[in-house]
């Protein structure tokens, strides 16, 4: 009797789970009613290499003999998020954006991601400018470009989804003819 009530028990519980990274979309927001406390537990993800650049140019002039000799030169500075690198949201600057730091040290660090309505919802990285080959983002307190080309990089989630099925059965026991 025990071994058949352990067989029904593995009978009635049946699991299948995977993990499986996906973008991050307003449609789970609002499926899952995740609120700003949620958001802060979940581990994003860069979908994209994302490449934040600023260039400093500056000339020099130096007069020797009576010539001037005019130098220029320019300074880049780059800060590269790989595709893949973890991040987590800090906090929600607006309704439906969130502020999420890939930096492990400093909170003052992070990028603006929100749902665009051409990308599916998905969250995407967000500027306060954008022209048709850069969008301007501070990240600290230094102002940044980004290329055009990385404006669709956004947000995956580590999503691992269960399906539980729950089986109930009973034997029935027979019925005989009464006389």
């Amino acid at each position: 009797m025990y071994r058949l009530s352990l067989l029904l028990l593995v009978l009635m519980l049946s699991l299948s789970s995977c993990h499986s990274y996906q973008m991050f979309t307003q449609d789970m927001v609002e499926q899952y009613n995740w609120n700003e406390n949620d958001l802060k537990k979940i581990q994003f993800y860069a979908s994209e290499d994302i490449v934040l650049r600023q260039i400093q140019t500056g000339k020099r002039s130096n007069i020797e003999n009576g010539e001037v000799n005019v130098e220029s030169g320019r300074n880049i500075k780059e800060i590269v998020i790989q595709k893949g690198t973890k991040g987590v949201m800090l906090f929600q600057p607006s309704k439906n954006q969130i502020a999420v730091s890939f930096d492990a040290t400093d909170d003052s660090k992070f990028l603006i991601f929100g749902p665009n309505p051409k990308a599916n919802g998905r969250y995407i990285l967000l500027a306060s400018e954008w022209d048709r080959r850069k969008g301007k983002v501070t990240y600290g307190s230094t102002k940044y470009f980004v290329n055009a080309n990385r404006m669709l990089s956004g947000l995956m989630i580590d999503i691992k989804k269960t399906d539980i099925t729950n089986y109930n059965t009973k034997r029935a026991k027979g019925r005989t003819v009464n006389d």
